[in-house]
């Protein structure tokens, strides 16, 4: 059985991961540094930060069925992601509800990100 490889995704592997979770390409909707899981060749999940105009630093993490079973190395790639927003200076993470698989609220928590709401909705914040 082969291991997962997380690498600095490219625009190839954004688009793959799109087409592959989505059934269909999906523009990044603004500047984004992220992260791809792969297994022999195939995207299994792309996370990392979206850098909005606002000078909000959206997290993001999306993944299919197939990455979710590779715990270890998903959890390594948010650690991944937050050291790289650190190293960028980035000073506050914030995640929406939007889309959330039904464990995501505790691994948020496990990753340092506390619940939170403004203008009506629920957000997981992470002050770094």
């Amino acid at each position: 059985m082969s291991k997962v490889e997380i690498v600095p995704a490219t625009r190839e592997d954004y688009e793959r991961a799109m087409v592959t979770l989505y059934g269909a390409a999906k523009a990044a909707p603004t500047r984004i540094v992220a992260f791809a899981g792969k297994k022999d060749g195939q995207v299994l999940g792309i996370g990392g930060i979206a850098f909005y105009s606002s000078g909000v630093r959206m997290a993001f993490c999306d993944v299919g069925d197939e990455g979710r079973r590779h715990k270890v190395s998903l959890h390594r790639a948010a650690l991944m992601t937050i050291a790289a927003a650190k190293k960028m200076g980035v000073r506050k993470l914030v995640v929406t509800e939007d889309n959330m698989h039904e464990k995501s609220p505790n691994w948020l928590a496990r990753l340092g990100f506390e619940k939170t709401s403004a203008g009506g909705m629920t957000l997981y914040v992470r002050s770094l």
